[in-house]
């Protein structure tokens, strides 16, 4: 009799007002469907409840052949409680310049990657301008005039009479994702982004200890911002841990979508200036996993040691990303990332949300997986 295939998927919901189990489902269904394209064989549906064990007490367990016998474990982050948006449209608007002035700076650096997108020289002088070629982000809020930097807070529903529903959303969209990156520690933001990721990396580490045997991890929108800060942490502890030590190699594949993962690295990258080299290594150290090489300039008699050891570098990453969805975009700041562009069959704006009922990433991200741990 063949041996049971084990596969554990964690998914991470981005932001929206998203109620428990509800991106369980949507998930569920359209993977059932694509498992079932994939493999011809009928689905077995199991919910499986485990009082007194918070972090894994509900989660939805699917079996098939594949001929081989095939186990799959679905498991939600739900952390929509945790948060509260208490952002202005200015200060999310002043987020965005921010990140536009440090990825102007990236692509100045990397002149390889900015021939891809066939920057004019205007756009690499104007923050404003340049704002609309940064990882898809909306020709119409790249022009913003700067003048709504000054605009006071109780202009804010004013200012959303004159946006439409699709900018509306990308506006309140990037603004949680503003709210998450704060780097302010005194900030009660700051607290809240603590909450949200030590709950991730509780609901990990749960499973792990559940000897999960290929565990993959799934993050939409914000989701994947949390996503990428969880294996960030294990990545600076998987030395020191002895869990992340011992089962480091169940980490099978990461899936990202929606993602603005880049833009919160052109944000951060801002904050520092190049003259702070001790300041910068640090903080390009807590921020290491799978960025490139940062440009750190040091006196010639300075020898910096390496503080990272490389464990989950070479795990596979696919970054889905839609061109009519100004919240993601190919990630260029990070390594070994395949990034995908895919059609949701959305308008501009809307396609954030359509992730989900596309079959091309539970296919080619998922499905495909059974195939390769058979080997």
């Amino acid at each position: 009799m063949s041996r049971t295939q084990n596969l554990t998927l964690l998914i991470i919901h981005g932001i929206g007002q998203q109620q428990e189990f509800e991106t369980l489902d949507l998930f569920t269904r359209n993977l059932i469907h694509a498992l079932h394209q994939h493999t011809g064989a009928s689905i077995h549906l199991k919910h499986c409840h485990r009082p007194g064990k918070p972090e894994t007490e509900n989660f939805i367990r699917l079996e098939c052949s594949n001929p081989t016998p095939t186990q799959i474990n679905i498991h939600e982050y739900y952390w929509a409680p945790t948060s509260q948006r208490s952002i202005s449209f200015k200060e999310t608007f002043q987020w965005l310049l921010r990140a536009s002035s440090g990825a102007r700076q990236f692509y100045q650096t990397h002149q390889e990657l900015a021939i891809q997108y066939e920057w004019s020289q205007q756009t690499q002088k104007t923050d404003s301008l340049y704002l609309k070629k940064v990882g898809g982000v909306t020709e119409r809020l790249g022009t913003l005039p700067l003048s709504y930097q000054r605009l006071p807070r109780w202009l804010d529903p004013w200012i959303r009479l004159a946006m439409s529903k699709p900018e509306q959303l990308v506006v309140d969209y990037l603004g949680d994702v503003a709210t998450y990156t704060t780097t302010d520690k005194r900030l009660q933001q700051y607290a809240t982004r603590l909450k949200i990721l030590d709950g991730a990396i509780d609901k990990v580490r749960c499973l792990l200890k559940d000897n999960c045997e290929h565990l993959i991890l799934i993050g939409h929108s914000l989701g994947s911002i949390i996503t990428y800060d969880v294996l960030n942490r294990i990545h600076l502890a998987i030395k020191t841990d002895p869990l992340f030590t011992e089962h480091h190699k169940a980490f099978t594949k990461l899936i990202t979508f929606g993602s603005p993962l880049d833009k919160v690295a052109f944000f951060l990258r801002d904050q520092t200036p190049a003259s702070a080299y001790i300041k910068r290594w640090m903080v390009d150290n807590l921020l290491s996993y799978r960025q490139l090489a940062p440009s750190l300039s040091f006196p010639p008699y300075v020898h910096a040691e390496p503080m990272i050891h490389p464990l989950l570098e070479n795990m596979p990453w696919e970054n889905y990303w839609d061109p009519k969805d100004p919240i993601s975009g190919p990630l260029d700041t990070y390594t070994h990332v395949k990034n995908i562009k895919v059609d949701n069959g959305f308008s501009w704006g809307y396609a954030h949300t359509g992730y989900w009922t596309n079959q091309r990433i539970y296919l080619q991200g998922i499905a495909s997986i059974l195939d390769e741990i058979k080997k």
